[in-house]
């Protein structure tokens, strides 16, 4: 989720699938995490320790973690690949915001 002011903090809320194929519990404890899409990174969650509630996940289940911050890269190149790939999947037309490098 993106709020409001991210131009100023660049923290967006995001959250993850867990999928456990092991048959013992899994406990994160500290998540620490990259995200990207096509080489081009989106963001990063720095770090988070969660010792006092772990994201668990029993043997053989998935599950959705709770919300954690996200350091969402505001790059404006960065932002303008990525509309661009999403809008030519999408079959999307950006007008003249591709020709802006």
């Amino acid at each position: 989720m993106f709020p409001l002011d991210i131009i100023k903090t660049s923290v967006a809320s995001v959250s993850f699938t867990l999928v456990n194929p092991f048959t013992a519990s899994i406990n994160l404890l500290e998540v620490d995490a990259v995200a990207t899409f096509h080489g081009i990174l989106l963001g990063k969650i720095n770090n988070v320790d969660i010792h006092s509630s772990p994201v668990h996940a029993d043997g053989h289940s998935t599950m959705i973690s709770p919300v954690f911050p996200l350091q969402f890269n505001l790059d404006p190149l960065a932002i303008i690949n990525l509309l661009t790939i999403t809008s030519q999947q999408n079959g999307v037309d950006l007008g003249p915001l591709p020709q802006v490098d």
